[in-house]
C-alpha cells in the first residue's frame, strides 16, 4: 500500500483533490485498511521503522529540529546530536500519554 499511496502519481492526483474530497477518500481508505494487528513482532519493526525514518528525515534536513511521527502509538523520545530530537507521543487513549514541546525541551508525559 505504501508504494501506491507514496508514488508520484498518487501524490499528484490527490493534491489536485478539493481537501473535503481528499479527507472522505483518506477516512474510508483508513476504515478499510487500518491494520488491527495485535502481533508484537509485526509492531515492533513498524516502530523500528517509524524511529530510523525519523532518523534519517533529520540526518538529511539540517533545517529540522524536531520530527513527531504517531502512527506506531509507541512512546518514545531519542535525543539526537545538536539538540535534534525525534518524538512519537504514543496514543493518549492509551495510558493518558501525550508530549510537552516547548522551545528548550521535549518531553513525554502522561496522565495518571
Amino acid at each position: 500500500m505504501h508504494r501506491v499511496t507514496r508514488h508520484a502519481i498518487t501524490i499528484r492526483a490527490f493534491r489536485m483533490l478539493h481537501p473535503d474530497a481528499g479527507f472522505w477518500i483518506a477516512h474510508q481508505l483508513s476504515r478499510k485498511l487500518a491494520d488491527n494487528t495485535r502481533d508484537r513482532a509485526v509492531l515492533d519493526r513498524a516502530e523500528r521503522a517509524q524511529g530510523q525514518y525519523a532518523e534519517r528525515l533529520l540526518a538529511r534536513r539540517p533545517d529540522l529540529e524536531l520530527v513527531i511521527l504517531a502512527h506506531t502509538h509507541r512512546p518514545a523520545l531519542a535525543q539526537l546530536p545538536n539538540g535534534r530530537a525525534y518524538l512519537n507521543p504514543g496514543a493518549f487513549l492509551d495510558d493518558g500519554r501525550y508530549a510537552v514541546v516547548t522551545k528548550n525541551n521535549v518531553e513525554l508525559k502522561a496522565f495518571h
